[in-house]
């Protein structure tokens, strides 16, 4: 059991980041399923913001279905597992990352003991197909309401702002279209390549072994940062930014925020890799290896500094696997 001693209210239409931290309470204990809803409408009365999740008791199954054409529908899916005794709740086509989609759909149903048989099925539509477990990313979720890491939407009732414009609304009602959002006349393609080679990576560890407050710590908004993706590892996460600029601020204002129990690294940008497989080991105890790596393949524009070598791991008794660093344009030529 436990008291509820005060609740700080937030006025309507407040984004002082400052209030909102100064106000949230962490609480940790065991309640009984009907306290955490009496707690729950006590803070929608009160209208304070806050983010909670479901009890494992009320999770919904995820699903994989794999082997679902990309010309069958969601209705038809849909239809075909209600025939079959199921009440499936959404049903979501996955898609790559340009849009096109996959023959993977993931459907989410109620956790009842029908819905567990679905990962006895092997066949739908008259296909054969293989159902699995969703399994759960390493990367930390991003809400789509606030938008902060480390909780969902669904269980989040923070005022909303928008990824696009950062108005206070939600993302999917924002009018901008991707070309007007972009406003830089390069393609999809080129805007991922410029995205991919500015990257910049910081690594914020825990001296306690723990990454919980580290998560709580991250406010990209505040120091008005994009940040692409976060990631757990042990003892902390990876963050990675938009370039340089934005890391240089991430950084100063989490060492600010963190103090001394936590250390706050740039992770090195290795240039892309290449593997040469089965390499006699002689070779590769010879001084001069990068330069008969250049002149059997004809690469005479480039010089030994644009290769190097940086590991090795067995093949067989004569022969290595060699790691080597390229420059991109040597890596062009190869590929």
């Amino acid at each position: 059991m436990f008291t509820i001693k005060k609740i700080r209210k937030i006025p309507a239409g407040a984004h002082d980041e400052s209030l909102l931290t100064a106000s949230m309470a962490i609480m940790r204990c065991q309640i009984l399923s009907d306290d955490y809803r009496k707690i729950v409408r006590l803070f929608r009365k009160e209208e304070v913001p806050h983010h909670t999740f479901p009890f494992p008791s009320e999770r919904n199954i995820h699903a994989v279905v794999r082997g679902v054409p990309v010309n069958f529908s969601d209705t038809e899916i849909n239809g075909e597992l209600e025939q079959r005794g199921y009440s499936p709740l959404h049903i979501i086509r996955l898609k790559r990352s340009g849009g096109a989609p996959m023959p993977l759909v993931v459907v989410i149903l109620p956790k009842t003991d029908k819905s567990q048989q679905v990962f006895n099925e092997h066949e739908l539509l008259g296909l054969a197909i293989r159902v699995e477990i969703q399994k759960n990313s390493r990367l930390i979720g991003q809400c789509h309401r606030c938008p902060k890491y480390g909780h969902a939407q669904s269980y989040c009732t923070a005022p909303p702002k928008c990824l696009k414009c950062a108005k206070d609304q939600m993302t999917h009602l924002c009018p901008l279209t991707e070309e007007e959002e972009r406003k830089t006349g390069k393609s999809r393609d080129e805007e991922i390549a410029e995205k991919i080679n500015n990257t910049q990576k910081l690594r914020i560890k825990s001296t306690d072994k723990s990454n919980s407050h580290v998560l709580k710590s991250i406010d990209p908004a505040k120091s008005n940062i994009c940040v692409h993706s976060v990631k757990r590892v042990n003892n902390g996460v990876i963050l990675s930014c938009e370039n340089e600029a934005s890391l240089s601020k991430l950084k100063a204002s989490i060492q600010e925020e963190l103090g001394r129990n936590f250390t706050v690294n740039d992770i090195k940008k290795y240039r892309p890799r290449m593997v040469i497989n089965n390499v006699e080991r002689a070779y590769t105890k010879s001084e001069g290896f990068i330069e008969r790596i250049l002149s059997q393949n004809e690469y005479g524009i480039f010089s030994s500094d644009d290769i190097k070598a940086v590991a090795t791991f067995t093949c067989s008794e004569s022969t290595l696997n060699v790691v080597i660093e390229v420059v991109e344009e040597t890596r062009c030529l190869v590929i």
